[in-house]
């Protein structure tokens, strides 16, 4: 395949290739656990990033001609730290819930209140979760985050390269980038942080705690990335100067595939691979027994409806 860009077409088509084999394996996890499981958001991981490295080839094949290549992949790159982020957080929610029976990050709902009938318990379960379920304000601080690094990486759109240093768009932008990467990293932080806590105060043990571990410092380190790109010219994608004739300047490829690429990739085999442990067949095991006796009770529930009509 000739390029327009070569080095970032061998870093794409190499990166292209090792989320295409995580995507693959995620997908036989999916079959074999179930869809309603914390590694279909992993396979949503990875299925963006795909997207976004053949985005990123596109762009290395056609160059400026079709720059729609090039912006898909911004959009995309944003969208897989989110959805990444996200998933990290179910991990550690799903952990402490099966080895303790509950979750500060994902708390059960009291079981009076999930069986009362009526909108006034529609909006007392809607208290309670706003009272105790930390989950709903960390995905609404995700959300923003993700919508204010998508605006201001647009805000920059249609700034001449002879207005860049002086366009107030051009610093409403990095303000706006540099927020939403905060946030990011803040919800990084606070997850790692509570992962480390469950590890060295509460003594748990187990794959998916170990997992989360494993990927908070890469998850760190491309948050921290995101902030350097947003400050530091030489790995902004939004500043002219790191673009030429020839494609993107391999200084700044390199950063973008080092720092953020590659610990991204790191992040998601090491919860992908959590599945592959001990843990995950006693989770497997208890999924099925559990199922079972869901079945059993509704057997009996309909046998017993069925007698009840026959004394009838």
């Amino acid at each position: 395949m000739i390029f327009f860009d070569r080095p970032l077409g061998a870093a794409a088509i190499t990166f292209l290739i090792l989320y295409a084999f995580a995507l693959s394996l995620s997908f036989q996890i999916i079959v074999k656990r179930g869809i309603k499981t914390r590694f279909t958001m992993i396979g949503l991981v990875c299925l963006i990033r795909v997207g976004a490295q053949v985005s990123g080839l596109g762009f290395a094949k056609y160059g400026w001609e079709h720059y729609q290549w090039l912006i898909a992949y911004l959009i995309l790159g944003a969208e897989g730290y989110f959805a990444i982020v996200l998933a990290a957080y179910h991990f550690v929610a799903v952990f402490e819930k099966f080895v303790t029976g509950d979750s500060f990050l994902q708390p059960k709902l009291p079981t009076e209140l999930k069986e009362r009938k009526g909108s006034s318990a529609r909006y007392d379960r809607f208290v309670w979760h706003l009272r105790h379920d930390v989950s709903i304000y960390f995905h609404y601080m995700l959300i923003p985050a993700n919508v204010i690094l998508i605006v201001g990486g647009t805000r920059t759109i249609g700034v001449s390269v002879d207005e860049w240093d002086s366009s107030p768009l051009v610093k409403q932008g990095k303000i706006l980038r540099v927020v939403g990467q905060a946030i990011f990293l803040g919800g990084c932080v606070f997850l790692l942080a509570y992962a480390v806590r469950l590890r060295v105060v509460k003594k748990l043990k187990g794959a998916p705690l170990v997992a989360v571990l494993l990927a908070g410092p890469p998850l760190l380190v491309r948050g921290a990335y995101g902030i350097i790109a947003a400050l530091v010219d030489d790995y902004n994608y939004y500043d002219f100067n790191n673009y030429s004739a020839a494609g993107i300047k391999t200084k700044f490829i390199v950063g973008e595939y080092l720092m953020g690429t590659t610990m991204e990739y790191l992040a998601t085999m090491f919860l992908l691979l959590s599945h592959f442990t001990t843990f995950s067949k006693k989770e497997m095991e208890h999924a099925h027994e559990m199922a079972h006796m869901e079945r059993q009770s509704l057997d009996n529930t309909i046998d017993e409806s069925l007698v009840h009509e026959n004394k009838v």
